[in-house]
């Protein structure tokens, strides 16, 4: 437990997570903007990927294999999200970019202060993690289609978020 408390970048992502839903209550923003939001983020967690696998000390072939077969799976899971979200109305792209930015200096900070931890990770676990936390995003793209985008709403999927991204923070650095 020692480690998660002195583990800045946790509650960095923490924080993060909680300013964006802040603003996006306070602005009074649709759950689109914040679902672009955590879109972008998953994009970045993406691209933070590609080099947690290059930087893994197992074979460079079947690096190389796993980091194509990860930057096509998980391109085309994008890919399919996107049309999902460009169908439906306005979002707030002041937001967007500035939730972005946040999590990316996150995630930066997050890799830089894991990164010695990375080269000893397993090939496949590595690859394959990223992907639980694009799940809330599609179950929200459900809901949003039953029941709308309402406040009730960006609560429930931003606290679905949030507890998707600090588990898998904490199983992907513990």
């Amino acid at each position: 437990m020692k480690k998660q408390k002195k583990d800045n970048s946790m509650w960095i992502l923490i924080f993060v997570n909680l300013v964006a839903i802040g603003f996006v209550i306070f602005e009074k923003w649709s759950l689109l903007t914040l679902m672009f939001i955590y879109f972008a983020q998953s994009l970045i967690i993406g691209f933070f990927n590609v080099f947690r696998i290059l930087n893994l000390r197992k074979l460079l072939r079947m690096r190389i294999f796993f980091l194509v077969f990860f930057v096509l799976i998980y391109g085309a899971v994008h890919f399919y999200l996107y049309g999902f979200l460009q169908d439906y109305d306005f979002f707030e792209w002041g937001g967007v970019l500035a939730g972005s930015g946040l999590f990316f200096v996150n995630h930066l900070f997050s890799f830089l202060r894991h990164r010695k931890k990375l080269e000893k990770r397993d090939l496949v676990g590595t690859m394959l993690f990223p992907f639980v936390r694009v799940w809330p995003m599609f179950l929200a793209v459900i809901l949003l289609g039953f029941f709308g985008g309402g406040i009730l709403w960006i609560g429930v999927f931003g606290v679905l978020k949030s507890i998707a991204d600090v588990a898998m923070h904490f199983v992907e650095q513990f």
